[in-house]
């Protein structure tokens, strides 16, 4: 079965503007959300990581956080070879693109995909 609508997660800085480097420590997440088939994302929001202040298995929880958000792929700085969020997000079918861009616009716009900015959408 295919799924309706694609889901991308990209770990945020502090700003909300910059892709974090730190995905287990990142403040916030930022979800697009595309109808499958489309370039468009026709939803942006902001979430707050809730384990970024978590001492042991931050990025493990944030994963599984993700998990729960029903994302699809999840955009990141750094690789998680051999380490907990890759085990997660290899169960859970997520695929994870490394990036060396440093703002969600930039990378979503080398990926193709473009977002509407339209009120009330955030």
């Amino acid at each position: 079965m295919q799924k309706e609508e694609i889901i991308y997660a990209l770990p945020l800085t502090d700003d909300q503007a910059s892709i974090s480097a730190h995905f287990g420590e990142a403040l916030f997440f930022m979800l697009v959300t595309l109808k499958a088939g489309d370039k468009a994302a026709y939803k942006t929001e902001i979430i707050d990581n809730p384990f970024c202040k978590t001492e042991k298995g931050k990025g493990i929880s944030a994963a599984e956080f993700l998990v729960e958000n029903k994302v699809d792929l999840v955009i990141v700085k750094k690789g998680f070879s051999s380490k907990g969020p890759a085990y997660v997000f290899a169960d859970s079918n997520i695929e994870i693109i490394l990036t060396n861009e440093d703002t969600p616009e930039n990378v979503l716009k080398k990926l193709g995909l473009t977002v509407n900015s339209s009120p009330g959408n955030c």
